[in-house]
């Protein structure tokens, strides 16, 4: 958390008013989740395990970042980059049980960022197989008061407008900008990616 505040203030001293909080990973899941505590296990976890982040600090942090006129972005990727969650709940974020889940753990996003005007739900790199995934946890981010990001692109699915995202985030060098909706360009400033120098 620490760390992070260093950062919070940095991008402020800058005029950076953003910090998008990727809380998911393969390697771990650090969000915690006071339904589901397996998410969090040092089992669950296959780098640094047992280092999650607190609802108490995630609050705590998002109240400094705003004093400094940052918004945080939460993510909570689904259903890419979600071995951790296999590992922790025993089975994939595309079944019935998965989906479940999700919206719960969507609910304890919101009320742990009251702030946070969107909510990004990652979506890429992983086939969507279950019926209807996208627009369920859509659904459930807007009637939880907010608005949804996804990666783009999405594997095997067409952004549209009309698809109920309410943003893009265009990664790598295959994003491509989707009309009538919001989109960050993030295709060439992944600092592991490219030259960061060329970009600054």
């Amino acid at each position: 958390i620490e760390e992070i505040k260093r950062e919070i203030e940095l991008l402020s001293r800058f005029k950076v008013n953003t910090f998008h909080f990727h809380l998911t990973e393969n390697q771990a899941w650090r969000f915690e989740v006071k339904k589901y505590p397996q998410l969090t296990s040092d089992s669950s976890m296959s780098r640094f395990p047992g280092k999650y982040y607190t609802q108490e600090e995630c609050r705590a942090l998002e109240t400094f970042a705003a004093e400094r006129g940052v918004t945080i972005i939460p993510e909570i990727d689904m259903p890419g980059h979600s071995a951790a969650f296999k590992r922790a709940m025993g089975h994939s974020m595309q079944s019935d049980e998965g989906v479940q889940e999700l919206k719960n753990i969507l609910d304890e996003v919101a009320t742990t960022f009251p702030l946070a005007p969107y909510i990004h739900i990652g979506a890429d790199e992983e086939s969507i197989t279950y019926p209807g995934f996208l627009k369920i946890m859509t659904d459930k981010v807007h009637s939880l008061g907010k608005k949804v990001i996804v990666w783009n692109p999405i594997r095997g699915v067409r952004i549209s407008a009309d698809a109920g995202f309410d943003m893009t985030q265009m990664w790598s060098t295959a994003g491509r900008k989707v009309a009538g909706i919001p989109n960050i360009d993030c295709r060439y400033n992944y600092v592991n990616h490219f030259d960061i120098y060329a970009d600054v």
